[in-house]
């Protein structure tokens, strides 16, 4: 593939897909790879396999540009590390920096940096409400000025303020037992993992779940318990 050409990273991304889709731990964007290994003796027998594909595909690394047998890492804007994940304080630092929006792109701007990171805050779609809602029936004018009121400056701020206090999201153990709930809303329904320590305070969820409730039929209009 040809260097410059518009479909070049896709061609090189399905390339390094096919190569490292049999090696679990080995996480590939473009010409970026990321290996995650338990320990340094497991560590070091992921690369020398990782080196080994490479080798025998005519796939070359910059030295320069690597890093190995780090405990912690920056990878995709995120920060990764044995304890779990969370947003790199760069880009933290660059959305607190953000100036409030003075038009539609600007705020699809902001927007997508923020929700970039939405898992990381509970209920951004429900804080971010007044915010979507400036974007309501707003399609070619991107320039369009905003008008901003108490509320969706409160939106704005809070936002950030959300990022700021981001938690880090521990990885899943696949061997460790997990429940999912769900909080259905109008405006911002949600699913939530529960595993480890949330996992153990999810136990009145567990309980209530697991006793399905009285069913009612309904006949020309009247509740009718099937027991009678």
């Amino acid at each position: 593939m040809t260097f410059g050409l518009r479909n070049a990273a896709q061609s090189f991304q399905r390339i390094l897909d096919s190569l490292f889709r049999d090696l679990p731990y080995c996480f590939v964007y473009i010409d970026d790879i990321f290996i995650a290994s338990r320990n340094l003796d497991e560590h070091i027998s992921h690369l020398k396999e990782i080196f080994r594909c490479l080798d025998e595909n005519g796939l070359v690394l910059k030295i320069s540009k690597c890093i190995f047998a780090k405990p912690d890492v920056d990878f995709l804007g995120h920060h990764v590390s044995a304890s779990g994940i969370r947003p790199t304080s760069e880009r933290i630092q660059a959305i607190l920096d953000f100036n409030r929006p003075s038009t539609v792109k600007q705020l699809r701007r902001f927007l997508g940096m923020l929700n970039f990171y939405r898992r990381f805050f509970p209920n951004a779609a429900k804080h971010q409400t007044k915010l979507n809602d400036i974007l309501v029936g707003i399609k070619k004018n991107k320039n369009k000025s905003i008008d901003w009121d108490e509320d969706s400056i409160k939106a704005f701020e809070y936002g950030k303020e959300q990022l700021s206090e981001s938690t880090t999201l521990a990885h899943p153990v696949m061997d460790k037992s997990s429940t999912t709930s769900t909080s259905p809303s109008t405006v911002s329904p949600s699913p939530h993992h529960l595993q480890k320590s949330t996992y153990e305070q999810s136990s009145k969820l567990r309980v209530r779940f697991a006793e399905p409730p009285a069913q009612y039929f309904t006949r020309s209009g009247r509740a009718v318990h099937p027991s009678k």
